[in-house]
């Protein structure tokens, strides 16, 4: 008898499992749709601020073009800008809804059933790498932004009065 209640126990504990990871796995498109929307407006907000900083400094005041600072502070800015409209283009695809095909002619509801999982298991990857991709641009973008900051900081004279 206490063999059968243990079996029991272990098969609604592997019944439950099953069913999280299932859960999980259908709930994981939610999850990077929504990551991918942090994302984009992470970028979108840096470059709001990035635009703002640059326009109350009145770094136009301050430019040489002569000064070779001024130019890899241009040159730096449009490196930081690329970067977060990459990483903006890779956010935008998780969003963007993909057409996959899954032949569900077949009678047979088990090969239905992995035509629609291999589809899914296409949909759950393009959009992992992704917001991988978009993810590794942005934070690699904060290494030219510090940069950019040190040059304007040290190396770009104040503007005239």
């Amino acid at each position: 008898m206490e063999k059968l209640a243990e079996e029991l126990r272990i098969t609604d504990e592997t019944e439950h499992w099953l069913r999280i990871g299932l859960e999980s796995r259908s709930e994981s498109l939610k999850y990077l749709e929504d990551a991918s929307k942090q994302m984009v407006g992470i970028a979108s907000l840096l470059q709001g601020m990035y635009f703002a900083a640059i326009s109350f400094s009145d770094i136009k005041k301050a430019s040489d073009i002569h000064n070779i600072w001024f130019v890899v502070f241009v040159g730096f800015s449009i490196v930081i800008l690329t970067i977060w409209m990459i990483s903006l283009y890779f956010a935008m695809h998780v969003l963007i809804p993909e057409t996959y095909f899954a032949d569900l002619s077949r009678s047979d509801p088990v090969q239905q059933a992995l035509q629609i999982r291999k589809a899914f298991e296409k949909i759950l990857e393009y959009k992992r790498r992704n917001l991988r991709r978009a993810s590794k641009l942005l934070w690699l973008s904060f290494i030219p932004l510090a940069i950019n900051l040190l040059i304007y900081l040290v190396y770009i004279p104040p503007p005239p009065p």
